[in-house]
Formats: structure tokens, sequence, C-alpha cells
């Protein structure tokens, strides 16, 4: 009677042992296969677009002009100047700034406000 019994838990045993080894052998799979829903979950959100930099505009706010500019429009209008800016230089920054002035930063800047 005890022989069957020990002889049916190593049957479990060995099953158990099968069982795991199955899901060892098959994790690669079954983690690319989550990892692909996760990422058809994500670009549903975002609807298969990505982050782009050419569209991405990077607001910055100056106390000076007391207003939201974007940051790459005033780099590249600092940086093409003759002379170039001087780091700070409020007289040659300051129209820079106001040109670059958008109204995607604005409403971005009301946005995370709340208003």
């Amino acid at each position: 009677m005890n022989n069957k019994k020990a002889f049916s838990i190593i049957e479990y045993a060995i099953l158990l042992a099968i069982i795991l080894t199955a899901f060892g052998i098959m994790q690669p799979h079954i983690q690319r296969g989550l990892y692909g829903l996760w990422q058809s979950a994500g670009k549903s959100f975002g609807y298969g677009r990505q982050y782009d930099s050419a569209k991405t505009v990077e607001c910055a706010f100056d106390e000076q002009i007391n207003q939201w500019y974007d940051r790459r429009c005033f780099e590249q209008a600092v940086s093409g100047r003759v002379p170039p800016c001087n780091s700070g230089d409020t007289t040659c920054e300051a129209p820079a700034m106001q040109g670059c002035v958008t109204t995607a930063c604005a409403q971005a800047s009301t946005n995370m406000n709340g208003a």
C-alpha cells in the first residue's frame, strides 16, 4: 500500500518537472508574445506615431519678457546672428525670443497649469 503511494508521489513530481521544463523552454516565446502585446497597446495610444523631433516643440519661459517661446527656434535665431549673441545679453536675446513666441507653447503652459 505504501509502495503505491510513494510511486504516485514520484509520478506527480516527474509530471511537475516536465511541466516546469516545458515552461522554461517556452519562456522566450511567451516573453516575446507579451512584449508584442505591450507594444501594440502602446502604439494604439499614439495611433502608431512615435516621437518626432522635427515636429516637437520644446518650450522655455523667460521671466524678462514674461512669455513662453520655442527653444529650438531661439537657438537657431541666436546662433545665426552676426555677430553672435553673448549668453545673457538681453538686448540681443530678447528680440530673438519675441520672434520665437508661439501659440503652442502658450497653450501647453495653460494646460499644465490646469487653466
